[in-house]
This record gives structure tokens, sequence and C-alpha cells, in this order.
């Protein structure tokens, strides 16, 4: 009688499986082999990408970790800009800029948005304190950007001043930091502060 009993939940649980549709029409869809190289960063919002692609110039921006930029301490740190270009179907490394610690080594850069029109591409490189602009056509990049600090500003403590949020809204690249609140800088503005 166990074995009965055991026989007919084994039938029930293979019969529901059946008729689940989800199963049903995940097992007929076909597997999709993917490379590595087609799996696109792109797909991620840009701030949680170590990479952008650019579309105006075929460029790739990476913000990566290596040798030069490796604390004895800290290990690991993410603050060196490297861009390349595939040229004859090979991946070129075009330039690397060694960026300043961020706070502190195991603080990462982040990319935190995309100011575009006909003649610019810019990407934003989010620090903890400050930020920079890499113009991707022109191959500059900005001196470090900080919030503007309010009249008679303290820092409550070491959170004071961090940038919390950067976006392009028009021709205005706008942000908060923690105890200075919100603030804005023209494109105009920024285009002064690229390096020569």
């Amino acid at each position: 009688m166990k074995y009965v009993v055991y026989g007919c939940v084994l039938l029930l649980g293979l019969w529901a499986c059946g008729q689940n549709p989800e199963a049903k029409e995940y097992n007929q869809q076909p597997k999709l082999q993917l490379k590595q190289t087609e799996l696109q960063p792109a797909s991620l919002p840009l701030y949680q990408s170590s990479v952008f692609l650019s579309d105006a110039t075929g460029k790739t921006v990476q913000i990566s970790a290596d040798s030069t930029s490796f604390d004895e301490r800290l290990g690991e740190s993410y603050r060196v800009l490297k861009i390349f270009k595939e040229i004859k179907g090979n991946e070129k490394e075009l330039s690397r800029r060694l960026l300043p610690v961020n706070g502190s080594p195991d603080f990462r850069y982040q990319f935190a948005d995309v100011y575009a029109n006909d003649k610019n591409e810019w990407v934003v490189i989010q620090g903890h304190y400050f930020f920079f602009i890499y113009d991707v056509i022109n191959d500059q990049l900005s001196e470090k950007i900080f919030p503007p600090k309010p009249k008679n500003f303290e820092a409550a403590d070491a959170q004071s001043g961090r940038i919390t949020t950067l976006a392009f809204e028009g021709n205005q690249l706008r942000g908060t930091a923690q105890d200075i609140g919100s603030f804005r800088f023209s494109t105009r503005q920024l285009l002064r502060k690229m390096s020569k």
C-alpha cells in the first residue's frame, strides 16, 4: 500500500510539471550560446558598469585596476582610466591615465552620466568628493571638479561633501552632495575646466 501512495504522489507531481505553462515554454526555448565579447556592459545602467562604449568614436572607455594603481595595504584600486579602440580586428590601447586616489584607494570611481551632442561626447567620472569630465572625442580630461561649498561651510564628518548624484539635464550638470545640497554646472563652465 505504501508503494501505491508513493507512486500516486510521483504521478501527480509529473502531471503538475507538465501542466505548468512557464516550465513548458522554458523547455521549448532554444538555448543561446553567447561569446564573452557579445555580453555588452551597455545593458547595465552607466554607473553600474566599468565600461562605456562610445557611439561617436567607436572607443571603449574603461575604469580598471592594474599594477600602477595597486595599494600595498588595500589591494586593487580602480582608478586607471583606459581608452581602447578596435583597429583591424584587434583592440588597441590608445591612452591611459592614473586618476588620483578617490578619498581612499579602495573607493572605486564610477561613471555617472554622458553628455552628447553633434560636437561633444563627455563621460562624467564620479569620485567621492569630486568628479571629472572625460571628453571622448578630443581625448581630454578635466581637472578635479568639486561641488561649490556654501559660505561658512563646515564639515560635520567624513561624509560631508560626498557626491550622491550627478546627471545632465539639458545643458547643465546637476548634482547633490551631502551637507552641501544641490549644485549645478553649465556645459560652458565644464568646458573651461578641460585640460589643455
